[in-house]
């Protein structure tokens, strides 16, 4: 019989506490062999202060995404009058408050991307390059430097042409799709870690299809129609695949990491996966 395990240590299969029991043996909970559930490789013994950043930008992310789009569903219908008739100060404070929801949302989904895709201390650095971790980066800076950058031209009274103006909103929400992908092929390799197999397989269906289905949607309601128009209507089609595909995801993934691999009470307590 190997040595009792001093750390806490979900069983992968019921998620029962196999702290105390010996290595070498099985789950009282479901009788899965308490082996699989010490694979080094799971998110539960990586380093400690990385699996804490992890966890907050999940949660960042969890919290911001729903209170962003909230925000910014809110807003126009508060207002509504004022933006019906395009006068009064109520345009004014409008527009100065959707300013501001843009930028800290662009704020935050920058902060939750870039500890999110932080590279792990421990990882080898014979591991292959993690393609998402920089399309995630990419897009959200791209996303979110155009934004603050068209908010900071109206400011200062710059306004871009509408031919261009619309290529720039295009252009955001393509980055905000590359974005995607990458965030949620980021999600799928921590998911495999947990393991959370099912979870995995979701994601790897579904990150390209969330990330290029809003971005393409998004293109399409910018494309002037041969009436002289434009499918305006779909925008908010696409920010709400894009934001609520990615949301639903880091929410199943909040709920599984719970499970399988809680982030660590202190940046000084390491857990090591039992000789």
């Amino acid at each position: 019989m190997q040595n009792e395990l001093q750390t806490d240590v979900p069983c992968v299969r019921c998620f029962y506490n196999l702290r105390g029991l010996p290595s070498d043996g099985a789950c009282p909970e479901c009788g899965n062999p308490i082996g699989p559930s010490l694979d080094p490789s799971r998110l539960v013994f990586a380093d400690p202060r990385w699996l804490r950043d992890v966890t907050r930008a999940v949660e960042l992310l969890y919290r911001a995404l729903p209170a962003l789009a909230l925000v910014l569903v809110l807003l126009p219908v508060a207002f509504w009058p004022y933006l019906w008739t395009g006068q009064g100060a109520g345009v004014v404070i409008f527009r100065a408050l959707f300013s501001i929801a843009l930028v800290l949302g662009a704020l935050m989904a920058l902060v939750g991307c870039l500890r999110m895709t932080a590279r792990e201390p421990a990882a080898s650095v014979a591991a292959a390059p993690e393609v998402e971790l920089w399309l995630a980066r990419v897009g959200t800076i791209a996303a979110g430097a155009a934004t603050v950058g068209m908010i900071l031209l109206a400011r200062f009274g710059i306004r871009l042409p509408t031919e261009q103006s619309s290529l720039v909103l295009a252009l955001i929400f393509v980055f905000m799709g590359i974005a995607a992908i990458g965030l949620l092929g980021r999600l799928r390799r921590l998911a495999v870690r947990l393991p959370d197999p099912v979870l995995a397989r979701g994601l790897r269906r579904d990150a390209v299809i969330i990330g290029g289905a809003g971005a393409v949607i998004a293109v399409m309601s910018h494309v002037p129609l041969p009436t002289g128009g434009r499918l305006a209507g779909l925008l908010p089609v696409a920010a709400v695949i894009l934001l609520g595909g990615v949301w639903d995801y880091i929410r199943r993934f909040r709920r599984a990491q719970r499970r399988l691999a809680p982030s660590p009470v202190s940046a000084d307590e390491g857990r090591q996966p039992a000789q």
